[in-house]
């Protein structure tokens, strides 16, 4: 369980370090620029909460099986 806590707390660390860069990103540039770098921010931040989902998903099918075993012996 402490694993489980451990990687989800790095996962809240990332999601935080993408919304901080999305920010930077809105703050340096403006206009036109400011709606192009916030679509490529965005589409950042989908891809890297589609990566984070797989994760959760391939971790939580881990522990699944990890307690399978514990109970199986």
């Amino acid at each position: 369980m402490a694993f489980n806590r451990h990687r989800r707390a790095g996962l809240v660390l990332a999601t935080e370090e993408i919304g901080a860069q999305v920010i930077a990103v809105q703050g340096e540039t403006s206009g036109a620029d400011g709606i192009a770098a916030t679509g490529a921010a965005a589409e950042e931040v989908l891809g890297s909460t589609i990566e984070l989902s797989k994760q959760s998903q391939r971790l939580r099918d881990e522990v699944d099986l990890f307690l399978a075993q514990i109970r199986a012996a």
